[in-house]
């Protein structure tokens, strides 16, 4: 895998997404690309259209606004990816509980 956080935190250094999603197609592993959007979020930033196949955002300040919450997000292109996530976080046990669904859900916007 490769991970990416752009812009990078404390340092905002920007990374060329499409160029890294580029370069790990071309490698013979296939390495998946994530990308951790958390500073830019949803709204200013779209890694998938630039070809990652995950992006990882913290929910816990930067999509909540508060502490009082502890969640991650992690988008998908690939439903075959986002099924076998899914039986992982199943495995894990790593599930929102449905109040702190309720916090998050009243903090985005519509």
């Amino acid at each position: 895998m490769v991970f990416i956080e752009t812009p990078a935190n404390p340092i905002l250094t920007m990374t060329d997404i499409a160029a890294a999603s580029s370069q790990a197609k071309r490698h013979p592993d296939l390495p998946l690309v994530a990308v951790d959007n958390t500073f830019l979020g949803p709204e200013f930033q779209h890694p998938l259209t630039h070809g990652a196949d995950l992006v990882v955002y913290s929910a816990t300040k930067y999509l909540s606004g508060f502490s009082d919450l502890l969640a991650g997000i992690v988008l998908a292109r690939d439903m075959d990816l986002i099924a076998q996530l899914h039986g992982l976080r199943a495995i894990l046990g790593n599930i929102l509980q449905a109040d702190e669904c309720w916090l998050l859900d009243g903090r985005l916007p519509p």
